[in-house]
Protein backbone atom coordinates (compact mmCIF):
# COMPACT_ATOMS: atom_id res chain seq x y z
CA UNK A 1 0.00 0.00 0.00
CA UNK A 2 1.14 3.50 -0.74
CA UNK A 3 0.66 6.44 1.56
CA UNK A 4 -2.21 7.53 -0.67
CA UNK A 5 -4.13 4.26 -0.39
CA UNK A 6 -3.42 4.07 3.35
CA UNK A 7 -4.82 7.54 3.98
CA UNK A 8 -7.72 7.24 1.52
CA UNK A 9 -8.48 3.52 1.15
CA UNK A 10 -11.87 4.23 -0.47
CA UNK A 11 -10.36 6.32 -3.29
CA UNK A 12 -10.53 4.39 -6.57
CA UNK A 13 -8.17 6.80 -8.29
CA UNK A 14 -5.52 6.19 -5.65
CA UNK A 15 -5.77 2.44 -6.17
CA UNK A 16 -5.56 2.98 -9.93
CA UNK A 17 -2.36 5.01 -9.51
CA UNK A 18 -0.96 2.31 -7.22
CA UNK A 19 -1.68 -0.26 -9.93
CA UNK A 20 0.18 1.82 -12.49
CA UNK A 21 3.15 2.09 -10.13
CA UNK A 22 3.17 -1.69 -9.74
CA UNK A 23 3.10 -2.11 -13.52
CA UNK A 24 6.01 0.31 -13.86
CA UNK A 25 7.91 -1.80 -11.30
CA UNK A 26 7.12 -5.01 -13.25
CA UNK A 27 4.84 -6.41 -10.54
CA UNK A 28 1.75 -7.42 -12.55
CA UNK A 29 0.15 -9.48 -9.76
CA UNK A 30 0.25 -6.50 -7.40
CA UNK A 31 -1.00 -4.25 -10.21
CA UNK A 32 -3.92 -6.59 -10.86
CA UNK A 33 -4.90 -6.53 -7.18
CA UNK A 34 -4.78 -2.72 -7.11
CA UNK A 35 -6.86 -2.42 -10.30
CA UNK A 36 -9.37 -4.91 -8.90
CA UNK A 37 -9.68 -2.74 -5.78
CA UNK A 38 -10.15 0.39 -7.91
CA UNK A 39 -12.88 -1.28 -9.97
CA UNK A 40 -14.57 -2.61 -6.83
CA UNK A 41 -14.72 0.93 -5.47
CA UNK A 42 -15.76 2.48 -8.79
CA UNK A 43 -17.01 -0.03 -11.38
CA UNK A 44 -17.05 2.70 -14.05
CA UNK A 45 -13.39 3.73 -13.63
CA UNK A 46 -12.41 3.45 -17.30
CA UNK A 47 -8.64 3.34 -17.00
CA UNK A 48 -8.72 0.80 -14.16
CA UNK A 49 -11.10 -1.40 -16.17
CA UNK A 50 -8.87 -1.13 -19.23
CA UNK A 51 -5.69 -2.01 -17.36
CA UNK A 52 -7.37 -4.82 -15.43
CA UNK A 53 -8.80 -6.16 -18.68
CA UNK A 54 -5.35 -6.17 -20.25
CA UNK A 55 -3.84 -8.07 -17.31
CA UNK A 56 -6.70 -10.57 -17.35
CA UNK A 57 -6.27 -11.04 -21.09
CA UNK A 58 -2.55 -11.72 -20.58
CA UNK A 59 -3.56 -14.37 -18.03
CA UNK A 60 -5.89 -15.99 -20.57
CA UNK A 61 -9.08 -14.91 -18.77
CA UNK A 62 -10.88 -13.69 -21.87
CA UNK A 63 -14.42 -13.55 -20.45
CA UNK A 64 -13.33 -11.52 -17.44
CA UNK A 65 -11.24 -9.25 -19.66
CA UNK A 66 -14.20 -8.70 -21.97
CA UNK A 67 -16.36 -7.71 -18.99
CA UNK A 68 -13.77 -5.10 -18.01
CA UNK A 69 -13.62 -3.71 -21.54
CA UNK A 70 -17.42 -3.54 -21.71
CA UNK A 71 -17.49 -1.57 -18.45
CA UNK A 72 -14.85 0.72 -19.88
CA UNK A 73 -16.90 1.38 -22.99
CA UNK A 74 -19.92 2.27 -20.86
CA UNK A 75 -17.87 4.51 -18.56
CA UNK A 76 -19.11 7.71 -17.01
CA UNK A 77 -15.64 9.20 -16.47
CA UNK A 78 -11.98 8.51 -17.25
Amino acid sequence: MTVETKTAPQDAEGWFREGVAHLDADRPADAKAAFERAVALDPRHAKANNNLGTLLQWDGCRDEAEACYRREIGRAHV
